[in-house]
């Protein structure tokens, strides 16, 4: 019962502090990373495991899962204090080093490895459709962001995109 306020709550946060402010500033990437996000964050919450899981597929997803957890972090600091932001949208710089040095986007690639863990986790075609309906959302923020990336820091992010394929 405690699962399913949490993630109601979720959803009313982030639809009034994610998705609501995004739709209406047009910052489509944030609009679909909400919303993957929101299945991600459902299946962790409701999903139940309905089939008994091997103890190895399981273990593999929860390091995933992890690591996932991890680069998202990471990129979350790096963006704080390299970029010197107040909120994701307000870099000050352009920021390329840190985990930014091996992912273009490491709080979209964090949480589609969160998606794959938890798809190997809960070990139902439901979970595996849900987390790769919530991992084809991330990439198209991360295609959307980069058109926004483009406009906001010019050459030095062409050049970036170039080098980081």
């Amino acid at each position: 019962m405690i699962e399913r306020f949490a993630y109601a709550a979720f959803v009313v946060v982030a639809g009034l502090f994610w998705i609501f402010p995004a739709v209406r500033k047009g910052l489509w990437h944030e609009v679909l990373s909400g919303v993957g996000a929101m299945l991600l964050f459902g299946i962790l919450f409701f999903e139940q495991q309905a089939v008994q899981q091997e103890t190895e597929l399981a273990l593999l997803g929860g390091a995933l899962a992890l690591f996932g957890i991890s680069i998202a972090v990471l990129g979350v600091f790096t963006i704080f204090t390299k970029g010197r932001a107040r909120d994701f949208e307000e870099s000050k710089t352009f920021v390329r080093s840190g985990v930014f040095y091996y992912f273009r986007h490491p709080l979209y690639y964090g949480m589609i490895l969160l998606a794959a863990g938890a798809a190997l986790v809960k070990g139902t075609v439901f979970a595996l459709a849900i987390c790769s309906a919530a991992a084809l959302l991330l990439l198209a923020a991360g295609k959307v962001e980069e058109s926004h990336n483009l406009k906001k820091f010019g050459k030095r992010y062409e050049k970036y995109l170039k080098k980081k394929k």
